[in-house]
């Protein structure tokens, strides 16, 4: 496997997705953390008021992946958010989100119960709901 940094835009079309959706379907406006176990660091975010301080926190997870699978002293340096970027579309919003775990998840020993974690798994989880055809899908399919 290998690991990349990902660009600005990688990020921002999370973001700024993340941003729409929740202007839509409340729920998707915000992201829960529980925190790492023993911090007790649980919080409620809004993906509008600090999407500054969530691309940082995208940034130094894809970092510390790099760090860790290279061994290289990289530093991420500062992520600042264009709000302006293009907004994708669900399935697009998905690839995204499966190419960030590709680089993060089972390559830095953080991951599992980061609060990236917890930010990428939102934005998959309304991804999929967002889907078309989704909310009129059977939960249960039986005879």
């Amino acid at each position: 496997m290998s690991v990349i940094i990902l660009d600005d835009a990688h990020l921002a079309a999370l973001i700024n997705w993340a941003i729409e959706r929740g202007y839509k379907e409340d729920s998707a406006a915000r992201y829960y953390w529980l925190g790492k176990p023993g911090e007790g660091a649980d919080k409620l975010t809004y993906f509008w008021e600090e999407p500054d301080y969530i691309g940082q926190v995208l940034r130094e997870a894809n970092a510390a992946a790099y760090r860790q699978r290279y061994g290289l002293d990289i530093q991420p340096r500062l992520y600042t958010h264009n709000r302006h970027g293009p907004v994708f579309g669900p399935a697009q919003i998905l690839k995204a989100c499966i190419c960030y775990l590709y680089q993060v998840e089972g390559e830095w020993d953080g991951w599992e119960g980061s609060e990236a974690q917890a930010i990428i798994h939102h934005i998959r989880h309304e991804a999929i709901c967002a889907v078309p055809g989704y909310e009129q899908a059977l939960w249960e399919i039986d005879n």
